[in-house]
Formats: C-alpha cells, sequence, structure tokens
C-alpha cells in the first residue's frame, strides 16, 4: 500500500482570512476529503481533512484526519458617546466593541478615550483567539471659538446712560453677541439677549443711573457653529466726590504644571482722595478674575487655572464710602508643561518560543498619555525600527 499522510505548509490554526496548505504524500493519483483531486490543497474553513492516495499498483491508502480550526475575527466598531462635531473645549468618549485588547490609531489602548481634537479615530480590536479586526475610521471635527480681543473699558460716571465697549475680532467668524451682568450686577441692568448683525467696535451698551462701584460683565460672541466664547469685563462706575484708587496685579508670570491650581493672587493698590492728596485707595475686597488667552480655552472665573496654556487676570477692588473702585490692567501669565521621564522595564534575556516577545512594561513619571514602543535590531541582528 502507498504511504497516506498530510503535512501542513503552516499552521493548522489560524484567524479567519488566512488559510494552510494540506499537502499529501506521493502517489498517483490523490482524492482529498473535499472531493479535491490535486496533490495539495488550500485550507480556509475549519474541519478535518484526510486524503486518499493510490499508487502505481492501483493500490489505495487513506491518511489520518488533518484538523484545521479557523477562528472568528472580532467585531471591531466605534461607538461615540456624543456628537462628534462640537466646540474647542468640548469632548466625546468614543467607544470599541469588546474584545479581550485593544490598540487605538493615537496609540492608546483602552476600551474607551475621550477625543479633543480633530481628527480620525480607528481601533484594532483582539480577541481571545488572538485574531485582530480594524474599525472604520470615526471622524471627530472640533470648530474653533471665534477670538477677539476686549479693550479697556473707559469708567463712567454715576449719571453716564450707557458705556461703550470696544473689541477686535482675532480669529473666527462671530455673527451674534450678548452682554449679561456678573457679580456684582448692576442693579436694575436689563442682560442684552443675542443680537445679529455685531456693530462695529465699540459697542454700546445702555445702563441705568447706578451708585459708585466696580461692576462686572460678560459679553459673549456666537458664530454660524453656535460656538461661543465669553469674555468677562469690568465697569468703573465713578463718583466725583470721592477720591480715586488703582490697583495693579503683582506675582510671577511663569508656571510649571504640577496639577494644581495656580498663577497671580498678589496685587498693589493706592488711592488719591477727593482733595487731590495721596491716599490709600478703596479698603474694600479685591477679587481676580482668570481666563484663558490665545488658544487656551478658560473662564473667565475666579478660580485659578490649572492646566497648561496661556492667561490673563484681571484685579477689581470695589468702592467703599471715600474712595472709588479700580480694575487693574490685564497681567499676564503662562502655565508650562512639567518634563515627564519614563523607562522601559522588563526581563533582558528571553528563550525562543515561536512567539514575539520582549519588555513591554515601564515606569514613568508626567504625562498621562498611550506609551508607545518601538523595537529595532543591534549588533548584527536586522530588524524594525518596528511597534512589533
Amino acid at each position: 500500500l502507498p504511504t497516506a499522510t498530510i503535512s501542513a505548509g503552516g499552521a493548522t490554526t489560524f484567524c479567519s482570512g488566512g488559510n494552510v496548505v494540506l499537502t499529501s504524500s506521493s502517489g498517483t493519483s490523490y482524492l482529498w476529503s473535499t472531493g479535491a483531486t490535486t496533490q495539495s490543497i488550500t485550507v480556509t474553513t475549519s474541519g478535518s481533512y484526510s486524503v486518499t492516495v493510490t499508487n502505481s499498483s492501483g493500490c489505495s491508502a487513506t491518511s489520518t484526519a488533518t484538523t484545521v480550526t479557523v477562528n472568528a475575527l472580532p467585531t471591531a466598531t466605534i461607538s461615540a458617546g456624543g456628537a462628534t462635531t462640537f466646540c474647542s473645549g468640548g469632548n466625546v468618549v468614543l467607544t470599541s466593541s469588546s474584545g479581550t485588547s485593544y490598540l487605538w490609531s493615537t496609540g492608546a489602548t483602552t476600551q474607551s478615550i475621550t477625543v479633543t481634537t480633530s481628527g480620525s479615530y480607528s481601533v484594532t480590536v483582539t480577541n481571545a483567539s488572538g485574531c485582530s479586526a480594524t474599525s472604520t475610521a470615526t471622524t471627530v471635527t472640533v470648530n474653533p471659538l471665534p477670538s477677539i480681543t476686549i479693550g479697556s473699558v473707559a469708567d463712567v460716571t454715576i449719571a453716564a446712560t450707557s458705556f461703550s465697549i470696544p473689541y477686535t475680532v482675532t480669529s473666527g467668524t462671530p455673527t451674534y453677541y450678548s452682554v449679561v451682568a456678573g457679580t456684582p450686577a448692576m442693579s436694575g441692568f436689563v442682560n442684552v439677549g443675542y443680537t445679529t448683525p455685531i456693530p462695529a467696535s465699540p459697542i454700546t451698551v445702555t445702563i441705568p443711573a447706578s451708585s459708585s462701584n466696580v461692576y462686572s460683565f460678560n459679553i459673549l460672541f456666537k458664530d454660524a457653529n453656535t460656538c461661543v466664547n465669553t469674555y468677562n469685563f469690568s465697569l468703573n462706575v465713578t463718583d466725583a466726590s470721592k477720591g480715586s484708587s488703582t490697583i495693579t496685579v503683582t506675582g510671577s508670570t511663569s508656571y510649571t504644571y504640577n496639577t494644581s491650581p495656580q498663577g497671580p493672587i498678589t496685587s498693589i493698590k493706592s488711592g488719591t482722595t477727593s482733595s487731590s492728596t495721596p491716599g490709600t485707595g478703596s479698603s474694600e475686597a479685591v477679587t481676580y478674575s482668570y481666563a484663558g488667552t490665545g488658544t487656551t480655552t478658560y473662564g473667565p472665573s475666579a478660580t485659578l487655572p490649572t492646566n497648561v496654556g496661556t492667561y490673563k487676570v484681571t484685579a477689581t477692588l470695589a468702592s467703599d464710602a471715600n474712595y472709588n473702585g479700580a480694575v487693574s490692567p490685564d497681567f499676564a501669565f503662562t502655565i508650562n508643561a512639567a518634563s515627564s521621564a519614563i523607562t522601559v522595564t522588563g526581563a533582558t534575556t528571553y528563550t525562543y518560543s515561536g512567539s514575539a516577545q520582549g519588555p513591554s512594561t515601564n515606569t514613568k513619571t508626567g504625562s498621562s498619555e498611550a506609551v508607545t514602543y518601538s523595537y529595532a535590531g543591534t549588533g548584527t541582528t536586522t530588524y524594525g525600527p518596528s511597534a512589533t
């Protein structure tokens, strides 16, 4: 009888989309369990495969079956936890379908990621069989906020019926504006709802006659994407029978990110009495308002900022019985990125096992972003650089 054996040209367990070539021992004719009559067959589906080999004498023998296992690919889809088009300062959580491990196009390896920047995001999902599939990309669009520079708002007297807000559009195309009272609010002031078109600078706002004090306002600019940027400013209403005050923010202009709120929190003040002699200025409390500048979205807020960016702070001194209040010039400061450090950990020696292996752990300080690895051969070893 002929010898009837099957040799596999590769692994007999693989993922859907792969294949293995099964080859029979030599004979003059072959009949596979699939009905094929060639010496070799290419197998793409799970099953048991045997072959009957016939020799030149017409004698036949049937091989032991070879089992092929084809594991299914995982489903790789992305679900968005909210709108994928939003304004700067927002975010959307993208979540992968279930698997045993995940690799996002960002390098992240968690099932969900929080996206704050425009781009196309995909994920490769691996299941318990080690089979992987990559999702269709999800596109996220982050629309910028309109950017405006608010000029210095001039003081007005207690009898004034309006004030002016000088402004310059630095980027974007705002189409609406609104002015609302802050804290402290001017008694009797009627908020200005969203209004279009926006008048040329300056914007004139109607106010009631008011007692002397420094009043807070917010002006909001909105564009066609409904993206809104808010700017805080103060209006100093003065009484000619009182002395004047001045206030200036003091402190560092540069900070390093440390996970805690930080920024200037001190100021110096002075004054001139109603008889034009040097004085102490108002004895009322000083408040601070912090806001992002440039591409930094923050505030306006009485709370110190935490994140890396460029900022400004304005100090406001309320009026008292003898002195008018005052508003400081803007004081610019920066929170700079802290340095990060990372060290690869793991064994320095491995034994060949037929599987990919090498260090894949680390210790780090600083950034919370994903860690990626690049492997390359050294000396006479040719390999990579590769993430695998």
